[in-house]
């Protein structure tokens, strides 16, 4: 039972602390983001999911929202795995989520999202575009872990 808490703890604290890591990514962003013509990787990720389940693509009017559920749902789930490996071994929640957040950013933004075709290689993307991933998800981490603490004291086992 107690795992269970700890995914649903998990769970809403990864909600918020994607709420709030988007948030962050605002505020960084010097001047309005210039249109562009590529998806990013949510979008490229939501569009095949649809292709996957309907055979159809996202029309082009539903993509930033079908984006938008893809980022929440990925932090959602990230976060509920984070809830489940802290309520087993209490020791992993040790830096207050900032090891949890980097781990995150080497895992999907450098490794596994260029390797899937999502986006550039490593290489090929720009220092600042790898900094600013970093600082946003050390800054997931950290209010995941913080929200995910203060539910842990709200919410009864």
């Amino acid at each position: 039972m107690k795992s269970w808490r700890g995914v649903l703890i998990g769970g809403l604290a990864g909600l918020a602390g994607t709420i709030v890591m988007t948030q962050f990514q605002r505020l960084l962003a010097a001047k309005p983001p210039k249109k562009r013509n590529a998806d990013d990787a949510t979008v490229k990720t939501a569009t095949a999911l649809s292709r996957a389940v309907t055979g159809h693509a996202i029309p082009p009017k539903r993509k930033k929202l079908a984006g938008n559920i893809v980022h929440y749902s990925f932090g959602t789930a990230m976060g509920a795995a984070y809830g489940l490996l802290t309520e087993m071994q209490p020791k992993a929640s040790t830096g207050f989520g900032l090891p949890f957040g980097m781990a995150l950013w080497a895992a999907a933004d450098e490794a596994a999202v260029p390797t899937l075709g999502l986006s550039e290689s490593p290489a090929h993307t720009p220092a600042r575009a790898h900094v600013m991933g970093l600082a946003s998800h050390l800054v997931y981490g950290a209010s995941t872990d913080l929200i995910r603490r203060g539910l842990s004291r709200v919410i009864p086992e």
